[in-house]
């Protein structure tokens, strides 16, 4: 069994370096532990994913206007359903 101190694990902030994690020794315990850094980066185009899926004024305004459209009765169109409906042929085939 391997046990991680999770007080020793530290996460750098963007940019900066990151900062080295002591390891267990290996399961033998005839090894001494050995510094190790782990990094991982994230390219612009996943921060922008990452701010579209977060952006609740984008995500409430949509909603928003799904409930209108239902309210309305404009919701479910011929088309929407014909959609659906090809989607689950295509899956189910």
């Amino acid at each position: 069994m391997i046990a991680i101190n999770h007080a020793s694990l530290a996460i750098a902030k963007p940019g900066a370096p990151s900062p080295a994690v002591d390891r267990p020794a290996a399961a033998s315990g005839s090894a001494p532990a050995e510094m190790v850094a782990d990094t991982v980066e994230i390219s612009s185009a996943g921060r922008a994913m990452a701010n579209l899926l977060h952006d609740s004024s984008l995500r409430a305004a949509r909603i928003n206007a799904i409930k209108a459209e239902i309210e309305a009765g404009t919701y479910e169109t011929a088309d929407k359903l014909q959609f659906v409906a090809d989607r689950l042929i295509d899956i189910l085939a």
